[in-house]
């Protein structure tokens, strides 16, 4: 396989395998759409990652799901300086297993603004899953999507996997329009009245998201979601 090329022809998840397996020590420059990303290798593992918003493995993550854009690799020494650790195997298969969360969650990536409720009793359902059993208890009626995923612990992709399993199996639902404007909505009880806060319910770190970790999830959804389902769009 050549060392340039583009996307068009050869995969980035086949590029990557072929410069491991080889053993390349050097970087590889990915042009795409007026941005840059380069991946240090040294011995074949992925050393150091970074184009003009992201390093380390995001920045990888970024490459492979976009598909796109002509890449060179430049045998060369590299400096010592090194931010992933994990091998280009485990990274390839934690890349793929984002995306298959990703996808699952494709019905609220869209809407990270929309108010979520719980349909079931607390922690009814989700039996020894931590994560699913954290989000339910952050669910009360009020937080949005995007702040219950901001209030967790865990990843993005993660977290809005494990709120669309949750809508999934019933137990949570999105609130739409039209019950926003229903009599028995919160909304109805008037500009200045709060809803009850349930017993016993914190957010994730014992504190209100701030409005930076929104913005994070924000930019994350418009940079860096994109379903295979979706195409190039």
């Amino acid at each position: 396989m050549a060392l340039r090329g583009s996307f068009a022809e050869t995969e980035p998840e086949d590029l990557l395998q072929v410069l491991a397996l080889g053993g390349r020590t050097g970087v590889l420059t990915v042009l795409d759409r007026g941005r840059a990303t380069k991946l240090v290798l040294k011995a074949g593992q992925i050393v150091d990652a970074y184009d003009d918003s992201r390093r380390g493995e995001e920045a990888v993550f970024a490459l492979l799901a976009s598909h796109t854009g002509a890449f060179a690799f430049s045998a060369e020494e590299v400096p010592d300086e090194q931010t992933i650790t994990r091998s280009v195997p485990a990274i390839l298969l934690a890349a793929a297993q984002r995306m298959d969360d990703l996808v699952r969650a494709r019905p609220l990536l869209g809407r990270p603004s929309a108010r979520l409720r719980r349909t079931g009793a607390p922690g009814g359902g989700v039996g020894d899953d931590g994560l699913a059993a954290d989000l339910l208890r952050l669910v009360d009626g009020r937080r949005s999507v995007g702040e219950v995923v901001a209030a967790s612990d865990a990843e993005v992709p993660q977290a809005y996997a494990a709120l669309a399993a949750l809508v999934e199996q019933g137990l949570v639902t999105v609130v739409t329009a039209d019950e926003e404007q229903s009599p028995l909505s919160t909304a109805a009880e008037g500009p200045d009245s709060e809803p009850a806060a349930e017993p016993g319910l914190q957010y994730g770190g014992s504190r209100p998201p701030q409005a930076e970790e929104l913005l994070e999830v924000a930019q994350y959804l418009r940079r860096a979601v994109r379903c295979p389902a979706e195409g190039s769009g």
